[in-house]
């Protein structure tokens, strides 16, 4: 497990990368869906800069332009457009994304 720093508007919290299920953009913050915390935490940054930031961690997927997942929470997949996480949270998968997907969860084409 790696802990990674984000900065908040109190200053800064630390995950670990296993325990985050997901990032979503929501206007002009990021909320981080944790695993065992209700409320998500509200970070300054875009998705890019996350993407940057863990580009070592090889279990993170954009599955939409406002959406970052972490793949082990994955439970389910939906008729091409959703995904269904540990935390029961659901996210839109765009076509943008939908093949790459398919192709990192080895899914019939």
């Amino acid at each position: 497990m790696n802990k990674v720093p984000f900065k908040t508007n109190e200053g800064y919290v630390f995950f670990n990368t296993n325990d985050i299920v997901r990032f979503e953009a929501s206007r002009n913050h990021i909320l981080v869906y944790v695993v065992s915390v209700e409320k998500p935490y509200n970070i300054q940054m875009s998705i890019t800069e996350i993407q940057l930031k863990l580009n070592n961690e090889k279990i993170m997927f954009k599955c939409h332009r406002c959406h970052l997942i972490n793949l082990m929470h994955v439970l389910e997949f939906k008729e091409k457009s959703r995904i269904i996480l540990t935390n029961n949270g659901s996210v839109p998968l765009s076509e943008t994304y939908l093949k790459s997907f398919k192709e990192t969860w080895c899914v019939d084409q």
